[in-house]
């Protein structure tokens, strides 16, 4: 416990934990292309959903990676590292900043999609929306019923998710690495080999997009993609520290 609680304040007193929301932000935005935007009919949601699919929107995975997918890399750098191994040990040490790596690139995208939602306040948020197209993707009834909020609000959670996992990979990568600039544009390059990777003729990415429909329930859906996401930390926790205890 006192591992976790100092992980999550060494996070919270980190500078880049508040700019990396507004990078994001700014990565949605400058996705989004000019013949898009001067269309008549736009609306923030649209917006979102067109910008997330962007190749511009990969910038925002990196911003994910920012407030602390670099722990491996500082604490070596810093000579940290072995101390806080001999006081927790490898299990404790890799596990709790794993655990802070994803959660907070999941709050990374999650904020700053609200904060892209909050500059387009003079948008309207749902108007001239196809809501068919909507209807065939996870969670249309949301749209379906106007919750154009909270549709919004849980797509951001679900692509964070999938920007945890890239963060997660990335830390692990970061073992190897040893580098800062490496391991946050890793986020990027795992993303495209990951596009490549198909499971019911749609690519893994697209399991956390709006449009990742795999089964017909909602719940069965939301499982797959979490249980996807958690699979992912664990896996590359356990990989990290059979690193660690090789090189100690």
């Amino acid at each position: 416990m006192p591992a976790i609680a100092s992980d999550i304040k060494r996070l919270f007193c980190s500078l880049k934990t508040y700019l990396a929301p507004v990078g994001v932000a700014v990565a949605i935005f400058f996705s989004l292309q000019d013949d898009f935007v001067k269309r008549s009919d736009w609306n923030t949601l649209s917006l979102y959903m067109y910008a997330v699919q962007a190749s511009g929107f990969l910038v925002a995975y990196i911003c994910c990676a920012v407030p602390y997918g670099t722990v491996f890399c500082e604490d070596l750098e810093n000579r940290y590292f072995r101390q806080r191994i001999i006081r927790e040990g490898v299990e404790t040490y890799v596990r709790t900043n794993m655990l802070t790596v994803y959660c907070s690139a999941v709050l990374t995208m999650a904020s700053g999609s609200i904060l892209f939602w909050i500059m387009q306040v003079r948008i309207p948020h749902g108007h001239s929306i196809d809501v068919e197209l909507y209807n065939q993707g996870r969670l249309g009834f949301l749209v379906s019923s106007g919750h154009f909020f909270i549709y919004f609000l849980m797509t951001a959670f679900r692509i964070g998710m999938f920007a945890g996992a890239l963060a997660v990979i990335s830390a692990f990568l970061s073992i190897y690495l040893r580098n800062k600039a490496a391991t946050l544009s890793a986020p990027v390059l795992v993303s495209q080999i990951l596009r490549g990777v198909v499971i019911r003729q749609m690519s893994f990415e697209t399991l956390f997009f709006p449009y990742g429909k795999v089964f017909n329930h909602e719940a069965a859906n939301a499982v797959l993609t979490l249980g996807i996401s958690i699979a992912t930390v664990v896996l590359f926790s356990f990989l990290t520290e059979w690193k660690i205890k090789r090189v100690l």
